[in-house]
């Protein structure tokens, strides 16, 4: 019994980037904008947080540079979609290979090899899981309560599901998205 309950704990910890990569995919794609790049988001962001915590030596500089790089290459991606209208698969694989392309090449330049050295997460763990592992899972019902409870994500679903009515009734459709 320990050994599956040990693989249970193993698959939430690992799956837990997953989860909260796909929260932000629900919201994307509730507002009608389908982001194939997430996974290049996520790696630009996690390049990010190697970088600029091994360079300050702090881990919230590191977690306020993959905020950065993500906001950055999300920017990319919204700006490429939406106002320029290309093609939105063709961005996100673009995307995804920039990123792991970016990302090799700088750790190479940086590092001397395609890895980043380690740096340690003091994230405090509850029970047998890491506090970040609940806190995804808190995230799923809160996501779920803003996306279905609140006037703001009825916006979100009517411009994804509808985007000619909700600029009839004012709702700024690009602003949105």
């Amino acid at each position: 019994m320990t050994t599956v309950l040990l693989l249970l704990f193993s698959t939430l910890s690992a799956a837990t980037p997953l989860l909260l990569g796909a929260i932000g995919g629900i919201f994307s794609e509730r507002s009608g904008v389908i982001n194939i790049g997430l996974e290049g988001i996520m790696l630009s962001g996690a390049w990010g947080a190697a970088y600029f915590a091994l360079l300050t030596g702090s881990l919230w500089a590191g977690v306020l540079g993959a905020i950065l790089m993500g906001v950055l290459i999300a920017a990319l991606h919204a700006i490429a979609v939406i106002p320029l209208r290309a093609n939105q698969v063709v961005v996100g694989v673009a995307i995804n290979l920039l990123a792991a392309g970016f990302t090799e090449f700088m750790a190479v330049r940086l590092w001397g090899s395609g890895q980043s050295p380690a740096v340690p997460l003091p994230v405090p763990n509850i029970g047998p899981l890491n506090l970040l592992v609940y806190l995804a899972f808190v995230l799923v019902a809160v996501s779920y309560f803003v996306l279905y409870r609140t006037p703001w994500g009825l916006r979100l679903r009517a411009v994804g599901e509808h985007p000619e009515a909700a600029a009839t009734v004012g709702i700024n459709v690009h602003k949105f998205r």
